[in-house]
């Protein structure tokens, strides 16, 4: 299948810009090529030599330009466009042939402007050892340019990737956090539990009551272990006294309806 010259041009600067082949096929698909046959397209005309590719451009540029110059039809011999100038007549008149002689001579006086490869390229084969210096500082700047759009196009997709990254931490905290507030609220409802309903008991020893000054009782035996109360209530995030024999008994009620079994 034949690929059109303008087709061709795109492809060859694109290649010429550092862009792989999948990328060129994807973004010119009016070519109809694969990145294969991208690949050896660029091959045909020097790639992946940048500075062939660039030239190659060139040459095809200037293809284009006769063409399109071959294209246009000639005027007619038999009425040449004359301007009426206006100290022949009263006011200034111009016929269509005029306009559109006007406008041809424009179009051909006036060529698209060559992208900057073509004019290093250009610069790189003058005779003057000024214009190839210059060509050879653009070059060095226009690769420098390269560089710096890919290093900020990089740091824009690591950035993206570390807000991505945040939003999930942020998200992983907020559901951590109501895990939090419902083992808060449920050792609160515990705690504020009327008696009678699974409470723990405290047994105080009548005769040791009896045996101490003002009928205090010097010891109290537990229905519970502490130590493994506080360790649940820690891996829980319920707060709890870290000493001591007595428990908060919304804090044992909360263990012990968690450990029943």
């Amino acid at each position: 299948m034949a690929i059109a010259i303008a087709a061709k041009i795109t492809i060859l600067k694109m290649l010429a810009s550092g862009r792989d082949a999948e990328f060129v096929a994807s973004a010119v698909p009016d070519a109809g090529l694969t990145a294969s046959g991208v690949e050896h397209l660029g091959a045909e005309h020097g790639y992946p030599d940048r500075d062939k590719l660039a030239w190659a451009v060139d040459i095809l540029e200037k293809q284009k330009l006769r063409e399109a110059r071959a294209e246009v039809p000639p005027a007619k011999a038999s009425a040449p466009a004359r301007r009426v100038h206006a100290a022949e007549t009263t006011g200034f008149q111009n016929t269509a042939s005029d306009v559109n002689h006007d406008r041809l001579d424009s179009s051909r006086r006036e060529p698209a402007p060559p992208a900057v490869d073509e004019l290093i390229a250009q610069a790189r084969e003058s005779g003057k050892a000024r214009t190839r210096n210059l060509g050879a500082r653009i070059e060095g700047l226009v690769d420098d340019l390269r560089r710096r759009l890919d290093s900020e196009e990089e740091e824009a997709r690591q950035a993206a990737e570390r807000e991505a990254e945040r939003t999930a931490a942020l998200e992983e905290v907020r559901r951590l956090e109501e895990q939090l507030e419902a083992a808060r609220k449920k050792a609160r409802k515990f705690k504020n539990a009327p008696g009678g309903n699974g409470r723990a008991a405290v047994t105080r020893s009548p005769s040791a009551e009896s045996r101490t000054p003002g009928g205090k009782a010097a010891q109290a035996a537990l229905d519970y272990n502490a130590a493994e109360v506080r360790a649940w209530a820690r891996e829980n995030g319920i707060e709890c006294p870290t000493r001591g024999r007595f428990l908060p008994r919304g804090v044992v009620d909360a263990w012990r309806e968690a450990t029943a079994s």
